[in-house]
């Protein structure tokens, strides 16, 4: 999972997310917003290559540990961007 992240934030160094709503029942949070980033190609964040999508992320917790997490997310925009740099 690390490992994972580590090369997400390569890709997308300035990546965040900004919630606009929270909601939570029981061990269950739901997040709202969008999800936003820049696409590095040979580690420049070039303004073209910026996305920003809405997204909803839903996780689920026990005392101790993570027992679910999910985003909904339309990546399409994001693959385009992409597309553009493959060699």
């Amino acid at each position: 999972m690390c490992a994972a992240w580590a090369q997400y934030f390569q890709m997308f160094p300035d990546y965040r997310i900004k919630l606009q709503e929270t909601y939570s029942r029981g061990q269950a949070v739901v997040l709202i917003g969008a999800a936003e980033g820049t696409y590095a190609v040979d580690g420049e964040l070039l303004a073209e290559n910026h996305w920003s999508v809405p997204a909803v992320w839903r996780a689920v917790a026990s005392d101790d540990a993570l027992l679910e997490w999910r985003v909904y997310v339309n990546v399409e925009p994001i693959v385009k961007i992409m597309a553009k740099h493959q060699k």
